[in-house]
């Protein structure tokens, strides 16, 4: 391990310039209980029956080979044919960054939507922007699109946009939609959002538009630390070739 910071440094000791990071934050997950792992609807608002139940009954097919599940993921159950909820997240505190249209909202967050038999229940995550006045800035619409019959599969859905000016809240929605049967069988779990700079490359860890020193150094310390902000391969393991996928990402340069 000492042997790879070693090569990093040498490497980078003859072209890196020391330059200050503009933004040196670390992105926080803006969603109050986006695991259900509270095991009720914390944070959220639900429609109808919407809840979070046992996640033992959604299975850990397509999951990540260093990802697990909680004990609760969220669902709708025996209500009405379409049931829901929602999260608002205040973004003022990063007003003076959208406003200058120099920050972005990241999201990720897992769906499992079934078709079986003749039945599809289908799970889909409205994101809406709004102003302080409430009017809509921007609007998208995430949906697990592989659904085959009888396979009962996480899809991983993400999302990076900037964030249009005067932006001031965010709302998640997430929505389960029955067409046949009594309760509605798509489930989500794991949602994140984070507001940050947006990055030049994936090797921008710091995110201030700029390959540095201090995306090295950060790498660096994520690497010896075992953090999985040093994980570049998507293997789950972190060793030499998250190293070398770093460089390339760095020799790239900015996009």
């Amino acid at each position: 391990m000492v042997g790879h910071r070693e090569l990093i440094l040498s490497y980078f000791a003859a072209s890196v310039l020391l330059s200050p990071s503009i933004w040196a934050g670390t992105p926080v997950n803006r969603v109050i209980n986006g695991d259900a792992e509270t095991g009720d609807m914390t944070g959220w608002t639900p429609i109808d029956q919407f809840t979070a139940s046992d996640s033992s009954i959604t299975g850990e097919l397509g999951l990540l080979e260093c990802e697990t599940l909680g004990q609760y993921s969220f669902t709708g159950e025996f209500g009405s044919s379409t049931e829901s909820a929602s999260q608002v997240i205040d973004v003022s505190d990063e007003a003076l960054g959208i406003d200058a249209g120099v920050r972005e909202f990241h999201f990720t967050g897992m769906i499992q939507s079934r078709r079986a038999g003749g039945g599809l229940d289908i799970g889909t995550i409205v994101i809406t922007l709004r102003d302080a006045a409430n009017n809509q800035t921007a609007s998208y619409e995430l949906a697990d699109n592989t659904i085959n019959n009888g396979i009962f599969d996480w899809e991983h859905l993400s999302l990076s946009e900037i964030i249009p000016a005067s932006t001031r809240s965010i709302e998640i929605v997430m929505i389960g939609t029955r067409n046949s049967g009594s309760s509605i069988d798509c489930f989500f779990d794991n949602l994140e959002l984070r507001i940050q700079p947006p990055q030049c490359s994936s090797a921008d860890l710091n995110r201030d538009g700029q390959l540095n020193f201090f995306d090295v150094s950060r790498f660096l310390s994520a690497y010896n630390s075992n953090d999985p902000e040093a994980e570049f391969t998507g293997n789950c393991q972190l060793d030499f070739f998250d190293v070398s996928a770093f460089l390339s990402a760095y020799n790239a340069g900015c996009i």
